[in-house]
């Protein structure tokens, strides 16, 4: 909990574009957002307040970013599945899950699923 706000420190892993708007977005609510960056020159790195640097296929690298975090979510879906389930087994709150972000990861498998649910998709 952010000491200053009240509110959850919410921690990004990337600090791309999404990232980035996130934090815009997060000013206006008065939010605390973590970010876990590559690099100083990642956008999001370059305008938020609170960075850790780490690779996000770093298991040790996102542990020490979760410890900091009430909740983690995620800039883009290349994080390991087995890092995030990991995570999730420790004790992290991580949104979305591994069983949902699976489906970001692997285009197939979410068409597979959205067939069986009766969506429409388009012709793969």
């Amino acid at each position: 909990m952010d000491s200053r706000t009240g509110l959850p420190v919410v921690g990004m892993v990337g600090g791309g574009q999404l990232a980035r708007m996130t934090h815009q977005a997060a000013i206006a609510l008065g939010q605390s957002l973590h970010v876990l960056a590559l690099a100083p020159d990642d956008g999001a790195a370059l305008v938020a307040a609170d960075v850790q640097y780490g690779d996000h296929t770093d298991l040790a690298a996102l542990r020490t970013f979760a410890k900091g975090c009430d909740v983690v979510t995620f800039d883009h879906e290349h994080v390991p599945n087995e890092h995030i389930r990991t995570l999730t087994a420790e004790g992290a709150k991580l949104y979305p899950p591994a069983d949902a972000l699976r489906y970001a990861q692997d285009k197939r498998a979410m068409r597979e699923r959205l067939t069986e649910l009766g969506a429409p998709v388009p012709r793969w």
